[in-house]
């Protein structure tokens, strides 16, 4: 269990987070999931992501799966 190591999210530094702990699983806020996807280079190293609270933006999900097809 890996917790993000501050008070709030820095989108640009969150995939570094999730490279530097091997983290393969998440659950994001779709806003959080939106920014991320848009400033994620390729892979994720993600296997598993739970989106949630609130509506999750279609077009985000798309992007995701044709940069990192092994979500």
């Amino acid at each position: 269990l890996v917790f993000y190591p501050g008070n709030y999210i820095e989108v640009d530094k969150l995939q570094t987070v999730i490279e530097r702990e091997q983290i393969n699983m998440a659950l994001m806020t779709p806003a959080l999931f939106e920014s991320w996807v848009k400033l994620l280079p390729g892979a994720s190293g993600i296997k598993q992501l739970l989106v949630g609270g609130d509506v999750v933006p279609l077009q985000q999900v798309k992007a995701l799966y044709q940069q990192d097809p092994d979500v």
